[in-house]
């Protein structure tokens, strides 16, 4: 028995335009890709080609992996072309950090490169081309290194704050540390700051060393502890005086597992 249907109101098979061949032969040469035909490549048709690549990625009928691209350089917003490990992303990419506008209020001293936001051509592709970079190795260099952007962020963080509050302050190096980062002065006033610096927003546990809290003990009236709470996005600086840390009662002691283990002098199995 045969079934009848009507026609279809459109054509089943629609005619290929110059555009629809333009981008097959785009996809075809980004599957084939190699590493001297990148190296060939103008600026303008690298930027074409990570286009098709983003797109093919985000195409589950293609389901290309990354890993095959190795040789992959993104444009920074200096102009250069890097690897994609080395680049941040900066502003326009919604990141959840804030790392370019640390850098233009001085709180970053290192050289950051960032990405060109030039790949984006409408705001709703922003998310896609986030998920994209990340894959291909964009804010690697923060991912690596988090614990000591931090940490630096919250040192310049506290230099700043001493600045605008008329004291002059010095970051001590290394084999002068006693027990602090910081040596602050003005005419009637002396502080030794510590500086402990999280990427968390809010209220974040203190820990001082066994050297940082003999410091504290000693010089109560001169000692203060700066929290620098949500270092990668909107730095706050939170002062903490020495001699009203001293007054908490229920402070916590923790003893390295290290240590105590060397003063065990009795041992039993149960």
């Amino acid at each position: 028995m045969r079934y009848l249907y009507d026609p279809p109101y459109r054509k089943a098979i629609r005619e290929l335009t110059q555009e629809d061949i333009r981008q097959a032969l785009i996809q075809e040469q980004v599957l084939q890709l190699t590493e001297e035909q990148w190296a060939r490549l103008s600026d303008k048709e690298r930027v074409e080609q990570i286009r098709e690549l983003r797109n093919l990625y985000h195409d589950w009928s293609y389901a290309i992996s990354i890993g095959d691209y190795p040789f992959i350089t993104l444009k920074s917003k200096s102009g250069s072309w890097e690897k994609p490990e080395n680049l941040v992303f900066p502003t326009e990419y919604n990141p959840e950090h804030t790392l370019e506008a640390l850098v233009e209020k001085g709180l970053i001293d290192e050289r950051l490169e960032f990405a060109s936001p030039e790949f984006i051509e409408n705001e709703y592709e922003i998310q896609n081309w986030r998920t994209f970079f990340e894959e291909l190795g964009v804010d690697g260099i923060l991912h690596a290194r988090k614990k000591a952007i931090v940490e630096r962020i919250g040192i310049l963080a506290a230099l700043q704050f001493e600045e605008r509050n008329g004291r002059v302050a010095r970051e001590l190096g290394e084999s002068e540390k006693r027990g602090y980062d910081i040596e602050s002065k003005s005419s009637d006033e002396e502080r030794y700051i510590e500086v402990k610096s999280t990427s968390q927003p809010s209220s974040w546990n203190m820990f001082l060393t066994a050297n940082e809290f003999t410091a504290l003990r000693d010089n109560k009236e001169k000692y203060f502890v700066y929290m620098v709470l949500d270092a990668l996005g909107r730095p706050r600086v939170c002062v903490c005086k020495g001699e009203d840390l001293l007054g908490i009662k229920d402070i916590k002691v923790i003893i390295d597992s290290g240590k105590w283990e060397e003063l065990v002098h009795e041992e039993c199995e149960l």
